[in-house]
């Protein structure tokens, strides 16, 4: 099987505390978009690719008759059944081979992690476990360029990241989906919504804290990056609030009938 670039965090131990309480979740109205696309139903069964602690899977835990989340993180996993014990069937393993019968779901979504897969042995799988007439749904949420926390960012992690890591763009996170027709797929959609995250300086540094870009830097690279961010974000927030400007890129596709 082929291992994951080296870039790909596995969050283990503490980072995954600080993920779970930190990360946050996608619009009201993103989500929204998906259910009034897919017409769930109670004998509804969905999957969550790159489920981590079960941020998506808790959006939908109402509207289904069965949830399964799949991750490679075992400790993703642990925190995930503690907060779905009965209700989800939670599964280790990789997007690439995934151990699921065919035609088994209604609804597979992935949430800010499309860019990790290797997509050309990724949707071949989808479209062997989704059932006929099914949609994918793939989120990625990403603060506006223009704000100024995003530069001061960027620019601050340059200095320590590895090659390639702080260049996720909203196009790459949303992945390269135009080849999908010829794996049986139909009726792409797109949609942008944006929203206003506001969160105390803390919790917003705790989740910078928790990001996939700042977790694979190691750890006096993190330490120096995140007090040198600290120090230029409270330029910014002087009443100890951060505001930004987010959008959530909501792709969805249909398995074909």
């Amino acid at each position: 099987m082929k291992e994951p670039p080296a870039s790909e965090p596995l969050f283990v131990g503490q980072s995954i505390l600080v993920y779970d309480q930190y990360r946050g979740g996608y619009s009201e109205a993103s989500i929204s978009y998906i259910r009034s696309q897919v017409q769930l139903s109670s004998s509804s069964v969905m999957l969550d690719l790159a489920c981590g602690t079960g941020l998506v899977l808790r959006e939908f835990v109402s509207d289904v008759y069965y949830l399964y989340g799949l991750d490679r993180s075992f400790d993703m996993l642990l925190k995930a059944r503690e907060m779905y014990p009965h209700r989800a069937r939670l599964v280790q393993g990789r997007g690439e081979a995934l151990p699921f019968p065919a035609a088994l779901f209604d609804l597979v979504t992935i949430g800010q992690a499309i860019h990790w897969f290797d997509l050309s042995r990724l949707v071949p799988e989808l479209a062997r476990v989704m059932k006929p007439g099914c949609w994918l749904a793939i989120i990625s949420k990403y603060p506006s360029p223009h704000e100024p926390y995003r530069s001061l960012y960027e620019s601050l992690l340059e200095r320590r990241a590895p090659t390639g890591a702080g260049q996720l763009t909203a196009a790459q996170a949303v992945g390269n989906v135009l080849g999908l027709e010829r794996y049986g797929f139909e009726d792409y959609r797109r949609k942008v919504f944006p929203w206003e995250m506001t969160r105390p300086v803390e919790s917003y540094l705790n989740g910078v804290a928790a990001g996939a870009e700042v977790q694979t830097l190691s750890d006096a690279d993190r330490a120096a990056f995140l007090q040198e961010f600290e120090r230029a974000v409270q330029q910014y927030a002087p009443d100890g609030v951060v505001r930004e400007l987010y959008f959530d890129y909501v792709i969805m596709v249909r398995r074909t009938a």
